[in-house]
């Protein structure tokens, strides 16, 4: 990019602000309150300080790319690429845009969150069927609109009260300036419908995101559903039992044992021209397994702990960022 004045945006998290450097290809988080986590994230006591969102030096962070460019950026890079796992979930609420933002101030190349649909059709990022567990709500997410979502409080990972509300995808996108590669899990039955698949893919293309991303689920007929409204999205398949990679995949995410019991997998993933990055939010224990059978990405709870750890791993980590 030439040079000019930054390009800034206000992000839909209050007091967030994203602005993107032409200079150096960049976006600088310009944040009003933080968190006390180990991504220098400033506390909303201490008064607005700047972080430096690095992204990935790769064909997503110029114009529209595809898939492809993942791969082939992959097959040069010093290592896999990081997918925060719902955000930077162990440190805050999980699928929140403040986990999400702490991922990518932790360093993660991507984000992987779950869609879900509210009774008057809106599509947020939550992973249960119901709001138990996440929320000081009760009920199936289905059975209330947006609005009585919104005013329900998430639960950190302590299981306290947090003041950070559940997000739509449409403000996923516009928090992270649509620059970021989304990894979006269809947890929604409702995906079977052309409906609804034409609604997420409506919300994608409107952010200019389409094909930064890819859809992914543990049942493939709902991608697959999605992918007949959009032909160009690509579909990924997550198994917890199949040791073989799917065919018509390009992103597979196998439960991890699978490739200890078919150390070939990647291989042969790979040789159909699909991407792998193996069903494992907390990777650190198998981070030299990975890097031998040269999987494609990580998931992570912790991203800033996975991130160093490959630091420690990898010595040229450091240039490849």
């Amino acid at each position: 990019m030439g040079g000019g004045a930054a390009l800034c945006r206000r992000s839909a998290v209050a007091g967030v602000q994203l602005q993107q450097q032409p200079k150096d290809d960049c976006t600088t988080i310009i944040c009003a309150r933080g968190s006390k986590q180990n991504a220098n994230v400033p506390n909303a006591r201490t008064g607005a300080a700047k972080l430096h969102l690095v992204l990935p030096r790769i064909g997503w962070t110029r114009g529209a790319v595809d898939w492809d460019t993942f791969r082939e950026e992959r097959k040069r890079a010093a290592r896999p690429f990081v997918v925060a796992h719902r955000g930077a979930r162990l440190l805050e609420p999980e699928n929140t845009l403040r986990a999400f933002l702490l991922a990518l101030a932790q360093g993660a190349d991507a984000l992987e969150t779950d869609l879900r649909f509210t009774a008057d059709d809106q599509l947020i990022l939550f992973h249960d069927p119901t709001l138990d567990r996440t929320t000081n709500g009760a009920g199936p997410v289905r059975g209330h609109t947006l609005a009585q979502i919104k005013a329900l409080r998430t639960r950190r990972p302590d299981g306290a009260l947090s003041d950070e509300r559940v997000p739509t995808l449409a403000e996923l996108i516009e928090a992270t300036g649509g620059q970021i590669p989304l990894l979006l899990e269809l947890k929604d039955p409702l995906f079977l419908q052309r409906k609804y698949a034409r609604i997420l893919i409506d919300i994608l293309e409107q952010g200019g995101v389409l094909r930064r991303s890819a859809l992914v689920s543990f049942h493939f007929e709902h991608v697959l559903t999605v992918k007949a409204v959009h032909p160009d999205i690509p579909i990924g398949h997550i198994t917890l039992k199949n040791p073989w990679p799917r065919r018509n995949a390009q992103l597979l995410g196998p439960f991890w044992p699978l490739l200890f019991l078919n150390p070939l997998y990647t291989a042969l993933a790979h040789r159909m021209g699909a991407i792998v990055a193996p069903l494992d939010p907390t990777p650190e224990p198998r981070l030299r397994f990975y890097l031998r059978l040269g999987v494609d990405a990580v998931l992570a709870d912790d991203p800033g702990s996975v991130r160093q750890r490959l630091v420690q791993r990898i010595p040229s980590f450091r240039q490849a960022r």
